[in-house]
């Protein structure tokens, strides 16, 4: 499916599923499923670059998704997704708070990468 989903936007990825010994209930599990491939799309869509590029860019053609998840405090079951991609465009993000008018250029201009970040999530 995620080869698939890179195919249709012109991307070659890998998706690695590090092995874990957790246990998933199904009906903990289920519903984190289309979450889990939200944040994978979006890793595609915005994070990997293109083949092209990523040569230009010393990268190998083929991205690289990763999932793990490990077991804090007996509690907690922390899944954790990255990718090989460029990361998020700070100024991107700037540009994007603005046009949808929800900061001011002054307000925007203040704020560290750091800062700006945060207002995505």
């Amino acid at each position: 499916m995620i080869e698939n989903m890179a195919h249709d936007i012109r991307k070659e990825v890998s998706l690695k599923i590090n092995k874990s010994e957790i246990d998933f209930d199904m009906n903990v599990y289920s519903p984190l499923f289309s979450t889990l491939i939200h944040i994978i799309r979006n890793s595609l869509d915005h994070g990997i670059e293109e083949k092209e590029l990523r040569e230009v860019l010393g990268k190998k053609k083929k991205g690289l998704i990763e999932v793990s998840c490990k077991k804090e405090n007996n509690q907690q079951v922390i899944i954790h997704i990255s990718d090989d991609g460029k990361g998020i465009d700070p100024e991107g993000i700037r540009s994007r708070l603005l046009e949808l008018g929800k900061f001011q250029e002054n307000e925007i201009e203040a704020l560290d990468d750091k800062e700006v970040l945060q207002k995505v999530f």
